[in-house]
């Protein structure tokens, strides 16, 4: 349509601009016959995306400029405001400014209101191994995050756990929290319990005195201790003894110890035949480095024996203890144990805090991964194994991070990155199962072309896919929920022609789709 207006020999032309969203009117032209040129102010002023109950600032980053003029910005006007921050929608915004002869320049920019998003909080738990026989606890070093409400560990929950310790096999824990504006998600993980690795028994038998013409019992304060069996005192046999206490000298006894998977202990020890003196007890006491915040037992793995009176350890007594993991530094431990003939022996020991070895972590590794990735302490010594193989290894970054490149591993390996501290041979260890990667079919999308009007598109992305979200330049700027149909509504702000937006589908699992990219094309302008 054209319309002619006569005003003081001006002549206007006003084009209308439309489309199949929307219809606009346009000033295309204005000639003024008889006068000098005088360039229009131009207004520059970005259609705009905010979140609902944002502050609005109409003038806030618009700008004017005049050829004759220079910058005229102060001048700016705004005509209308329909902006409503409290309901989402796409409202508009008319600016104008007039130049120092009376020119006139307009603007209108579209203002999109969109709903503040409360994201879903995130659940922060890995796969996990634990041996045979091991104590499992389902929230040890599971946490949440609520980019809302901040750390909400303490609403995580276990929905169901079939882990059974006492029986290898690989088993399922599911984890579910809810955020304050009732955001859900849940996260399931595999713990793997795998057969104890048997490791030999210890035992214990140290050197002893004994007086000349007394009797000796060669299995009298001789313990033994198995990982996996426990208490195997019993199981001890004396293989060879030549101890004669009727004549002084130095003997020897060798003692033997045999768990229940055939796992063998053996130990020699002296025993020293002296004249009727009382001996005074001996403490075994060693010095130890205990992690900062860590528990301090004062008493453990400290005994006391006594020629004459056997084991004393019931008799030790803490003379000073000065231990405090709270704080980094050596501390001395001071143990008296006193005879029956009143014989006493003190014991000095040092007690060294250390930092705690900051915990390792790995990244999910698919069989389709060349790479593997983590957190740990920075700058130690890092190994990666694939079961019992080194497939790589390095030092953490001074980051913390770590990054190595990898041969691809099959469906179900277990991959452990072990981090060791030399200055103190502190380790720390995390593992995950590699999985099987699976590529979800990118999405299509139904509405088609996607004008710099349009607000909302509909598509189809196929199972498993739950979600699809649309991305441009960097940011998310829609998400959709797939329906059991695999359909899908987005909506989307209204974005400048030739602007390009890359839509995903995910999974539940994380697993994504290749990209889908549309490119934004301008309404068509009609002249009638």
């Amino acid at each position: 349509m054209k319309k002619k207006l006569r005003n003081w020999g001006l002549t206007f032309l006003v084009i209308f601009l439309m489309s199949s969203q929307s219809v606009s009117p346009l000033v295309a032209k204005a000639e003024n016959s008889g006068m000098e040129a005088n360039s229009k102010p131009v207004i520059t002023a970005e259609n705009r995306v905010i979140t609902k109950n944002e502050n609005f600032q109409p003038l806030m980053g618009i700008s004017a400029f005049d050829e004759e003029d220079g910058d005229i910005t102060e001048r700016i006007e705004v005509v209308s405001n329909n902006v409503n921050i409290a309901i989402p929608g796409v409202y508009s915004v008319l600016y104008r400014v007039t130049d120092s002869t009376g020119l006139v320049g307009t603007k209108l920019a579209t203002i999109t209101v969109v709903a503040a998003t409360n994201h879903k909080p995130i659940i922060h738990a890995q796969n996990q191994i634990v041996e045979a026989g091991k104590t499992f606890n389902t929230l040890d070093n599971v946490t949440v995050m609520d980019e809302e409400d901040g750390d909400i560990t303490h609403r995580l929950t276990v929905l169901s756990s079939n882990v059974n310790t006492e029986i290898p096999g690989v088993y399922s824990v599911l984890y579910s929290v809810t955020d304050f504006g009732g955001a859900k998600s849940t996260e399931q993980i595999t713990v793997t319990v795998v057969e104890a690795s048997d490791q030999k028994p210890i035992l214990y038998a140290q050197d002893q005195i004994v007086h000349q013409n007394t009797s000796f019992n060669a299995l009298k304060g001789v313990t033994a201790y198995d990982k996996e069996d426990g208490d195997l005192t019993g199981k001890i046999v004396v293989l060879s003894n030549n101890v004669n206490t009727d004549k002084l000298g130095v003997y020897e006894v060798l003692y033997m110890v045999t768990d229940s998977k055939g796992a063998q202990t053996s130990k020699w020890i002296s025993v020293t035949v002296q004249g009727a003196t009382n001996q005074k007890p001996i403490i075994y006491a060693q010095n130890q480095t205990v992690e900062q915040n860590a528990q301090f037992d004062v008493m453990n793995n400290v005994t006391a024996i006594d020629l004459e009176d056997g084991n004393m350890t019931a008799r030790i007594t803490v003379q000073q203890n000065t231990v405090n993991t709270e704080v980094l530094g050596t501390y001395m431990v001071v143990y008296t144990v006193v005879d029956s003939q009143n014989e006493s022996t003190t014991k000095n020991v040092w007690i060294t805090v250390i930092p705690k070895i900051v915990s390792t972590t790995i990244e999910r590794v698919m069989d389709t991964d060349t790479s593997v990735s983590g957190t740990g302490e920075a700058g130690e010594s890092i190994e990666i194994r694939s079961g019992t193989v080194v497939i790589a290894n390095g030092q953490v970054g001074s980051d913390g991070y770590y990054h190595f490149v990898i041969e691809k591993q099959p469906e179900g390996a277990i991959i452990k990155a072990i981090v060791t501290k030399l200055s103190t041979g502190q380790t720390s260890h995390a593992s995950t199962r590699v999985e099987k990667f699976i590529l979800i079919d990118k999405p299509s999308i139904g509405t088609n072309p996607v004008y710099d009007v349009t607000t909302q598109v509909t598509g189809f992305a196929q199972s498993p896919a739950r979600k699809v979200r649309a991305h441009w330049n960097g940011f998310i700027i829609g998400e959709a929920t797939v329906d059991d149909n695999g359909s899908f509504v987005m909506d989307i702000p209204a974005l400048m022609a030739n602007q390009t937006i890359t839509f995903i589908a995910q999974d539940n699992r994380g697993n994504s789709s290749e990209p889908y990219i549309v490119i934004i094309k301008a309404a068509t302008i009609m002249i009638h």
